[in-house]
């Protein structure tokens, strides 16, 4: 077996990094997102990644974008999303992935991280469970709502007024009193992390509506478009001291985008939540699967592996 290399020791070129990469899914490589997505992240010392090199080609890689997450006592825990990993199509079958993947949760062991994260598709999820000890969370479906499925429109005196701007610095700030849960595992919404995921993403464009009443900020949410057809909300924000209904809210954000022209209001939420029953009243429904949602857990956290322990949206995701 050649030798694991870790980045920090042996930095590698996007230029290589890129080739293998492109052999390995067959379509053309970024520098400039990969960039932004290995330089800049400012929750990270130094670029999480491991690999082997054969014959002068990247091999296989892997690598960990690091992350906050809160556990449901409110700890700041060390973690990070795993991400972007590949065997180039030539050393395919020689066990490589899996050594890369060992020897990179051995030295963030070692480092202090207390687990890891990730959504895996079909092609990876049986390595991980089976060999990586992995351990499932659930299965998150794409929570739907349609225009002709959307029920109970806002009435006209309920005074919620949506605004739309693009997300930028100063909307950011809006952000900063504002809650997304209480009492579950979930990433930490920092504007040092807001500002660089999203503000200042190479690859996407995101928008921030913002609901007042009587000319006061209650509700606020993050969202992209996809294939101009669908609104993916990416997050969901409600000042400390809101005291509007969850279900005025939500009926309000979702109406406003589909009445822009959306065709589709997308999201994930998790099952058991009271979040879930409000959204299906209002009319979303759960579609398909799309992805494997698990951890690695370095450190023994209590519940972790439990979904109804969990508050995960798009935003916790890199494809999104």
């Amino acid at each position: 077996m050649p030798k694991v290399k870790f980045w920090w020791d042996d930095p590698l070129s996007l230029e290589s990094l890129g080739l293998s990469w492109s052999a390995a899914f067959g379509r053309e490589f970024n520098p400039e997102l990969w960039s932004w997505w290995l330089n800049q992240n400012p929750l990270q010392s130094r670029i999480i990644a491991a690999y082997i090199e054969e014959d002068g080609n990247v091999a296989c890689f892997y690598t960990v974008s690091p992350r906050t997450l809160i556990s449901p006592s409110g700890q700041k825990l060390n973690s990070g999303l795993m991400n972007a990993g590949f065997t180039h199509p030539a050393y395919q079958g020689r066990g490589y992935y899996l050594e890369v993947n060992r020897a990179l949760h051995v030295r963030m062991r070692e480092m202090g991280f207390d687990c890891i994260f990730g959504f895996a598709n079909h092609n990876s999820h049986y390595s991980y469970r089976k060999y990586l000890d992995w351990n499932d969370v659930g299965l998150l479906t794409n929570f739907r709502l349609t225009g002709s499925s959307l029920k109970h429109q806002v009435s006209q005196d309920a005074g919620l007024v949506i605004t739309v701007s693009d997300l930028d610095a100063s909307g950011l700030n809006q952000l900063s009193s504002c809650v997304v849960t209480k009492d579950k595992y979930h990433l930490e919404r920092s504007r040092e992390y807001l500002m660089w995921r999203l503000v200042n993403n190479p690859a996407k464009r995101y928008r921030l509506l913002r609901g007042s009443l009587n000319g006061e900020p209650v509700c606020y949410a993050i969202y992209k478009s996809y294939a101009d057809t669908d609104a993916d909300l990416m997050e969901l924000f409600f000042p400390r001291d809101s005291r509007i209904p969850r279900e005025t809210a939500l009926r309000g954000l979702a109406g406003h985008l589909l009445a822009s022209g959306f065709k589709a209001v997308n999201l994930w939420s998790n099952l058991h939540t009271e979040e879930h029953l409000i959204l299906e009243k209002i009319g979303f429904r759960e579609e398909t699967v799309t992805t494997h949602f698990g951890v690695i857990d370095f450190t023994g956290q209590d519940g972790i592996s439990d979904i109804r322990n969990w508050h995960y949206r798009f935003l916790d995701s890199d494809l999104y």
